[in-house]
This record gives structure tokens, sequence and C-alpha cells, in this order.
């Protein structure tokens, strides 16, 4: 059986630990709320680039079909009045990769597998 002293002291453990996991959870909270009201800001951004890309794909079958510039509707053309349709194959000349990592503990993993990637993309564009 414990003596008094071994049940004094796994008690304050117990209470220490108690108080070190009451602060994780509100830092934990508070990182969480940063998060989600980054991730609402971007909800306007999200949107418009919804829109624009869908309007760019809803009129990539038309372009598709023949009815770019040339026969003298608008179809998906290059904006700028180049009269180059969007689903029309063009010689590549310049190519941004651009890669996203995290800066986050415990991300060694991810971020070596996007660096991994990014090389092997950049390498099949050289080649």
């Amino acid at each position: 059986m414990a003596s008094l002293k071994e049940t004094k002291d796994r008690i304050s453990t117990v209470r220490n630990t108690l108080k070190t996991t009451s602060a994780m959870k509100l830092v934990a909270s508070a990182k969480l709320r940063k998060v989600t009201a980054l991730a609402g800001n971007m909800r306007m951004y999200e949107e418009r680039l919804h829109a624009i890309l869908g309007s760019l794909l809803a009129s990539l079958p038309e372009a598709m079909q023949g009815e770019g510039p040339d026969s003298g509707t608008s179809g998906a053309s290059v904006p700028g009045g180049t009269g180059m349709s969007l689903a029309q194959a063009r010689p590549l000349h310049k190519v941004a990769v651009v890669a996203y990592s995290s800066n986050s503990s415990l991300c060694g993993a991810f971020n070596s597998n996007i660096i991994k990637t990014t090389t092997q993309v950049i390498q099949s564009f050289r080649d």
C-alpha cells in the first residue's frame, strides 16, 4: 500500500498534468479560431475564382467544336483580343511552378514529398 507522501505526490502530479492539458486546450482552441477566421476570409476569393473558372469551362465546349474566333463567334478566346482559343494547343514557352509547403512543426514528411514532386515536375518540363 502506498504511503501518505506517495499519494500526495501522485495527486500533485495529476493536478499539474491537468493544468498543462487545460493550457494546451486553450492554445489549440485559439489556433482553431484563427485558422477558421482565415478560411472564412478566403471564401470571397474562392467564390470569385470558382465563377471565373466556371465561365471558362462553360465556354470550352464551344471552342472545341470550332465555334471560336475563326467562325465569327467569340467562344473561349484569350482576353485582350488576340483571337486565340483557350482550347487550342499552343507552343509552350515559359512555365511557372508554384509549390506550397507547410511551416508547421511535424510536417517534415509532407514538405519532403512536396519538394520531391516539385523537383520531378520541374525536371519533366526541362526534358
